[in-house]
């Protein structure tokens, strides 16, 4: 995308954006809505699963770092590795000792981190299924799954 559009400035640049895992980014995705729109979410569970139904397919972002369906994109940092994964791209262009701390855009917007409220206990609720289509092509391209048993309450992800 960025080549298409920006040619002229861009080569010699490294292309480099962030994903997150989907189930966790259509929360985020949810409350970030919600906020604009000043929403009072007295019931979450159905709020969100109106959500997913009509508005979430707009914030899947696959499109603006592939073409064809392919990564375009030199690096994808991994939100929920964001620290670490950034701290190596800036030691590879020699930056060295740069960090986020603790800040995160919009924090303080998610009120919640209990994933049973929006996905139903053991990952068992129709949004579940609902984000997976939406967001399958980001869900195949970085090896995204739903938790285990083992780690109830987190939002898994495959090693890469």
């Amino acid at each position: 995308m960025v080549n298409r559009y920006l040619s002229d400035i861009a080569e010699g640049c490294s292309s480099i954006c962030v994903e997150r895992n989907s189930w966790d980014k259509a929360v985020s995705a949810f409350y970030f809505w919600m906020h604009q729109r000043r929403t009072q979410i007295n019931d979450a569970n159905a709020l969100f699963l109106s959500f997913c139904r009509t508005r979430l397919k707009f914030f899947s972002d696959f499109h603006l770092y592939s073409e064809g369906g392919e990564i375009a994109v030199d690096r994808v940092l991994r939100y929920e590795s964001l620290d670490s994964d950034l701290a190596q791209v800036l030691d590879d262009f020699g930056l060295g000792d740069v960090s986020l701390g603790d800040k995160r855009l919009n924090s303080g917007i998610r009120k919640s981190k209990q994933f049973d409220v929006f996905y139903g206990e053991n990952w068992g609720g129709e949004a579940v299924d609902l984000v997976a289509d939406l967001f399958r092509r980001e869900i195949d391209a970085f090896g995204y799954q739903l938790p285990t048993a083992e780690e109830p309450g987190a939002v898994g992800q495959t090693a890469s």
